[in-house]
This record gives structure tokens, C-alpha cells and sequence, in this order.
């Protein structure tokens, strides 16, 4: 009996134990890392804790690979690594000789075409001219063939009296006279017609229309020469230069130019695993540091979310992402509170978000 009964203390005293023990594991869980961490962290974890992402410094726009839109070779540089440059500086210039002879050719065109309007207003002012003169002609015309007629008749009526002067020769020749001069009538008459149906002002549309066309192409060759010089799309800093005096650029250029940071809100970007992701809220608090755990630490907090999973990004550009990745993630961007020093663009951090819930509690 006596025997029983300590078993019985032995066995209540080894639960007794079991339960303290597993509820210290249960305080003491830490936060799951959100990445490709080892599984036994995770396994270890417990849902609602808050996760523990690896990260990049980033800008919110993203950091931008640039190179010439004229395909050349590099002529000039105008800017160094580290430069702080404004909007619309020239960062790189590529060849652009045959561009300026285009531009040229293109303003020399327009000059012609101008002094073609000045020539067809010349002619508006004078068509009143014209058309007086060319209906005179017609006049004169009309006489000679009355003349001409006249004569005819004076040799017909002599011929009809039989009078000597009258003969059949000088009828002939009458008759000639009188359809040359016909004739004549009938080329001034339609020089006239061609007068009146060729209004000035149609020319002087015609031209002007032509100078606009002539200008349309001077644009176009001046915005092909701009194009020949790369230009900073934003007020920024120029982060690296790839190219160098001689770099050939052209449709097959896998290499930019340089790399440039747009001035913008610097943030953290994590990517956080779907099974994680109900862990992560907006307004979140994060602790980030440099990936090694060494270096200085900083607070920030969530301040955007994603609303959707999509592969991981690929390079520079944000827009770029790995189409052939099967790895869907949710992104999120950690804003850091400012500090003496900051992260470098483009270093990896350890940024550790606390639980969801507890945002939820908070408010």
C-alpha cells in the first residue's frame, strides 16, 4: 500500500514538472524568420509572434539603371560617382555627329519652305495684276479676230462684184488671217481660265502647310540629338559608372551606363513567405540591423503592405521580376526612424516585425 501511494506522488510530481516545463518553452518562443531560414526555428515558433525577415535598403521608386537612348559610342562623361545631381543634367554623351548634320539639313528645308510662302504671298498680292493683264490679252485678241473677220468680208463682198482685187488668193489669205487670229483668241482665253482657277491663296496654304511639316521635322532631329546625351530623369545621386569614354551602346547593351539613386523615401524591402504573412500588419514595429547582427540597430515600422504574392524582384529595377522563380512572396516596406547613421542602399538587414496582433491590441 505504502508502495502504491509513492508511485502515485512519483507520477504527479513528473506531470507537475512536464507542465512548468512546457510553459516556459511557450514564453520563451521566439519569433519565426520569415525567409529561408532553418526549419527548426520555425517548427519551434508559434503562430502570432511576429516574424523576422531578411531585407534590402532601398528607395521606395527603386534605384535605376541608365544608358543612352541614341545607340554610339560614349564620347563624354559629365558626372562622377557620388555626384549629387539635379534634374535634366547631361550625365553621358554618345557620338551625334550625323544627328547635328540631320538637324541642319532639316532648318535648312524650312528656310526653304518659308521663303516658298513668301514667294506665293508675293503672288496673292500681285493675282489681281495678273488676271487684269491676262484679261486684256483676251481683249486684244478678240479685236484682231474682228479685224481679221472684217477683212474677210470686205474680200468676200469685192470677190461677189467681180472686181479684179479681188481674187482668190487674197480670199484664202483673208480666211487665214482670221483663223490665226481665232486662234490666238482661244490661247488667251484658256491662259486666262488657267489664271483664275489658280488661286494664290491655295499656295499660300499649300506652303504654309509645308513649313509646319518642314518644323515637325526639325523637332524630330533636335529630339533625336537629345537623345544622343543621357540626362538625369530626376534630382539624385549617380551610385556607380559603368561606362567609360569609347563604351559602344546599342540594342544588345546588357550593361547601363550607371546606376542612379532618384531622390525619394529610403525604406527597407522584406519578403515575407506566404505562411507567415498574416503575422505582418501596416504600422507594425521593426527592429532592423545589418544582416550579420553586427553594427548599429534602428526602429522603423510597417508602412505598406502588399496585396498580392508575386515572384521575388530581380535586379535594379522593382518592375523587373524573376519570371521563372516559383517562389511567391508578399513584400512589405519598412520605414526606418532617422539616425545618425544609416544603412547603405542595397545592404541586407534583419528586420524583426512584431506580431499583428499586437498592433491590433495596441489600438
Amino acid at each position: 500500500m505504502n508502495t502504491s501511494r509513492w508511485v502515485w506522488l512519483l507520477g504527479v510530481a513528473v506531470l507537475l514538472t512536464s507542465l512548468v516545463g512546457a510553459g516556459q518553452l511557450l514564453h520563451n518562443a521566439r519569433p519565426v524568420e520569415a525567409g529561408p531560414q532553418d526549419e527548426s526555428s520555425k517548427k519551434r515558433s508559434e503562430a502570432g509572434l511576429g516574424v523576422v525577415c531578411i531585407g534590402r535598403y532601398d528607395i521606395e521608386g527603386g534605384m535605376l539603371p541608365l544608358a543612352p537612348m541614341q545607340q554610339g559610342a560614349v564620347t563624354e562623361l559629365f558626372c562622377y560617382e557620388g555626384q549629387a545631381v539635379k534634374k535634366g543634367a547631361p550625365l553621358v554623351k554618345v557620338q551625334d555627329e550625323a544627328f547635328i548634320k540631320q538637324v541642319a539639313a532639316a532648318e535648312s528645308a524650312v528656310k526653304t519652305a518659308e521663303a516658298q510662302v513668301a514667294e506665293a504671298r508675293q503672288g496673292l498680292d500681285r493675282y489681281p495684276e495678273v488676271v487684269a493683264q491676262q484679261e486684256a490679252a483676251v481683249r486684244g485678241a478678240e479685236q484682231k479676230v474682228a479685224i481679221a473677220s472684217a477683212k474677210l468680208k470686205d474680200v468676200e463682198r469685192f470677190r461677189n462684184l467681180s472686181t479684179p482685187q479681188a481674187n482668190e488668193n487674197e480670199l484664202e489669205q483673208a480666211r487665214g488671217v482670221v483663223r490665226l487670229a481665232e486662234t490666238q483668241l482661244d490661247a488667251e482665253q484658256a491662259k486666262l481660265r488657267e489664271v483664275q482657277k489658280s488661286k494664290p491663296e491655295s499656295k499660300v496654304e499649300e506652303a504654309l502647310k509645308n513649313v509646319d511639316v518642314r518644323k515637325a521635322q526639325v523637332d524630330q532631329a533636335r529630339e533625336a540629338l537629345g537623345r544622343c546625351t543621357l540626362t538625369a530623369p530626376q534630382d539624385g545621386v549617380v551610385l556607380r559608372i559603368e561606362a567609360t569614354v569609347g563604351s559602344q551602346f546599342g540594342p544588345q547593351s546588357r550593361t547601363p551606363a550607371l546606376v542612379f539613386a532618384p531622390e525619394g523615401r529610403r525604406i527597407v524591402r522584406v519578403e515575407i513567405d506566404q505562411e507567415f504573412a498574416g503575422r505582418v500588419a501596416l504600422n507594425s514595429a521593426a527592429t532592423i540591423q545589418d544582416e550579420a547582427n553586427v553594427g548599429p540597430v534602428w526602429q522603423g515600422k510597417v508602412i505598406r503592405v502588399g496585396d498580392a504574392f508575386l515572384p521575388k524582384r530581380h535586379g535594379l529595377q522593382p518592375e523587373m521580376i524573376s519570371a521563372s522563380s516559383d517562389t511567391q512572396v508578399l513584400e512589405a516596406l519598412v520605414a526606418i526612424d532617422p539616425a545618425p547613421v544609416m544603412p547603405k542602399l542595397n545592404q541586407r538587414l534583419r528586420v524583426s516585425i512584431s506580431a499583428a496582433h499586437a498592433v491590433a491590441a495596441a489600438r
